[in-house]
């Protein structure tokens, strides 16, 4: 299986850029975007073609733990996180 990473705010335009660049290079890419805001999450998942997108609430535990979670259910193993913080 190939590299997988995790960028965190793949809806400001930093995450967007850095998710479209590990897809151009065949990298499978985990990213998340706020709880409760489902247009993001489509947006995100329809601008790159098979990149795994998790809600995530930046202030819960439980949400972050999720996260980890849903990447390891989806690619096995991360190499790289890459934790952003929202403007």
């Amino acid at each position: 299986m190939g590299k997988a990473v995790l960028v965190t705010e793949g809806d400001t335009p930093l995450g967007a850029a850095l998710v479209r660049q590990f897809c151009a290079k065949g990298i499978s890419v985990v990213t998340t975007t706020p709880a409760g805001s489902e247009g993001a999450e489509q947006r995100v998942s329809r601008e790159n073609d098979g990149v795994h997108v998790v809600p995530w609430n930046r202030r819960s535990p439980l949400s972050a733990r999720n996260v980890l979670l849903s990447s390891l259910n989806a690619f096995d193993a991360l190499d790289e996180v890459f934790i952003l913080e929202a403007p």
